[in-house]
């Protein structure tokens, strides 16, 4: 049974919901000074030798949630993975990525009133470097969310508060920043920042909302290479900027508040539809094929089918209901020609259940009475790894016919847990809201 609601071409139906005032502090760009060059740190951890492998960003090498690597753990129990470390951090939700053998992670420290660009050993945890600025967050559900980006010698942070920093991802030495609110007049989103940034090209892409929608930043310099226009003042979103290759051409992607839309790789504007204008989205896009895309987020939302024609004009295909295939704070994956989602809380009654979805817009399984809440989830060696508020990890077979539970361990104590995972070399990184730890899941020889 086919569960979209085909729309014609001409619908124009606005999907803009209002969210409850009273439940959410509306977040106003910050107006204090904040000097990014801030302080360094050394301590006594080093990069490791041994390890190759990475995941150097949001939604690792690919940007999609796929780690190609195999030799992981065939079934999932307390027994047959192993703890390498664990280290306490800032309350929040932003994950780490993995690269030159080191764990990058933007942690806020509460009592000094800093974002802190914080550096660790895969080998141990040892901290290696930290570099940190000055910057007064108040709690709003933590303080951190987003993930750096690692290219070469070069990293890239987005704060709670809009601030860009670039550093020598080696030695930590400063390079350039932007105070996103003051230079764009960026609106600092609804419980702060969650865009991570993307390196691509030598050039940072970043989506400030306010003065620009995007702009292209020379990681070497920190000049502004190019800048879209937004003439609309469409708003920064939770979202993150996607690359795609769609009608044989580079393209970037974003779901701003307000509209969904896409630029060639010099920042000019391709299409733009206020179609998708919910001005609450956290999920980024997905492609799916050649040239259709699905966006999706929480709060009633669902998802959209959007197709990209030759001329680079979109047209929206389909609409899917909340209670069929929805994500409310991570992007779904698409994986062997399928689909896959952890539906939020109001999805009735595939509420927080994993969802498998053919791009026909038939749903071939769902978790049943496994629930799994907001959540990180990734798939790996033909395996979904999908991890609940609490700490509970669970694996999946990424069998699109059957719904194949692997397994499931205690990896977390603490609650909600739900920053991005990453694997590099069989090292998997989990946190939940003070905690980060190191789990080694290859299948044992």
């Amino acid at each position: 049974m086919l569960l979209w609601k085909l729309l014609n071409n001409n619908e124009t139906r606005t999907f803009l919901r209002t969210i409850d005032p009273a439940n959410i502090e509306k977040r106003e760009a910050s107006i204090e000074k904040t000097d990014l060059t801030g302080i360094f740190n050394k301590y006594d951890g080093s990069f490791s030798d041994e390890l190759k492998e990475s995941w150097p960003g949001f939604r690792g090498k690919a940007h999609d949630n796929i780690s190609r690597e195999n030799g992981i753990i065939s079934r999932l129990n307390k027994s047959n993975i192993k703890l390498l470390w664990e280290i306490s951090l800032g309350e929040g939700y932003a994950g780490a990525a993995i690269a030159h053998g080191a764990a990058y992670i933007l942690d806020y420290n509460s009592a000094m009133r800093q974002d802190q660009l914080r550096v660790f050993s895969m080998d141990n945890g040892k901290e290696i470097w930290r570099r940190a600025y000055k910057v007064s967050i108040k709690r709003n559900h933590g303080m951190s969310r987003t993930v750096p980006a690692v290219s070469g010698n070069y990293c890239v942070t987005i704060g709670p508060k809009c601030h860009v920093m670039c550093v020598n991802a080696k030695n930590g030495d400063f390079l350039w920043g932007i105070d996103l609110a003051k230079e764009y007049k960026s609106e600092v989103p609804l419980w702060y920042t969650g865009q991570c940034p993307l390196l691509d090209n030598e050039l940072a892409i970043i989506a400030p909302g306010g003065d620009a929608l995007l702009i292209g930043v020379e990681l070497k310099t920190g000049k502004i290479r190019w800048k879209t226009p937004n003439p609309q003042k469409y708003v920064m979103s939770h979202a993150s900027v996607i690359p795609m290759n769609i009608n044989n051409k580079k393209v970037y992607t974003w779901c701003a508040g307000g509209a969904f839309i896409g630029t060639d790789e010099n920042g000019t504007l391709l299409w733009e539809t206020t179609l998708w204008n919910h001005k609450v989205v956290s999920p980024s896009a997905v492609q799916f094929s050649a040239n259709k895309i699905i966006l999706t987020a929480g709060y009633g939302a669902g998802s959209a089918i959007f197709i990209i024609n030759r001329d680079f004009s979109i047209n929206r295909l389909a609409e899917i209901p909340k209670s069929v295939f929805a994500c409310e704070q991570h992007t779904p994956v698409f994986y062997n020609n399928h689909l896959f989602t952890v539906n939020p809380a109001d999805s009735g009654a595939s509420r927080k259940q994993l969802i498998c979805m053919d791009t026909g817009g038939k749903v071939r399984w769902t978790s049943g009475e496994y629930r799994f809440g907001l959540g990180p989830f990734f798939t790996v060696d033909d395996k979904i790894f999908v991890l609940d508020d609490n700490g509970i990890l669970t694996m999946v077979s990424a069998d699109p016919v059957n719904f194949n539970i692997l397994g499931q361990a205690k990896i977390l104590d603490g609650r909600e847990a739900w920053a991005p995972m990453a694997l590099a070399g069989g090292r998997l990184l989990v946190r939940d809201f003070t905690m980060m730890r190191c789990y080694d899941i290859k299948e044992k020889k």
